[in-house]
């Protein structure tokens, strides 16, 4: 599974494998709930990273940045996709909960 993240990520995966990832995240609820996210927390938050993260762009894996330089985008993004303060707190905390892991160096993302 980490490998099909690493695709998302990069932009390399194929239909099939983000049809998979999807399956993943909506058989993988709990996932959330360790690390203290509700079931129907983790649900809606999987629901608004496809829904408004990769409608738009590739899921970018938040390890290559800085923290300062992910919170600096996901201000930006929270702006062009509207998000209400509510998604964006709850949108924020399921991905340094279960996407987050130590800190690397800075990467910026392609245009």
């Amino acid at each position: 599974m980490d490998l099909l993240k690493i695709q998302l990520v990069r932009g390399k995966a194929g239909p099939l494998a983000i049809a998979f990832m999807a399956m993943m995240f909506a058989l993988s609820p709990q996932l959330g709930a360790a690390n203290g996210l509700s079931s129907k927390e983790t649900q809606a938050a999987q629901k608004l990273y496809t829904g408004k993260c990769a409608k738009c762009h590739k899921l970018y894996d938040p390890n290559g940045y800085e923290p300062e330089r992910w919170e600096l985008w996901m201000q930006k993004m929270k702006k062009k996709s509207k998000l209400k303060p509510d998604q964006f707190d709850l949108l924020s905390r399921y991905i340094d909960t279960n996407l987050r892991a130590e800190t690397k160096p800075d990467i910026k993302p392609k245009p």
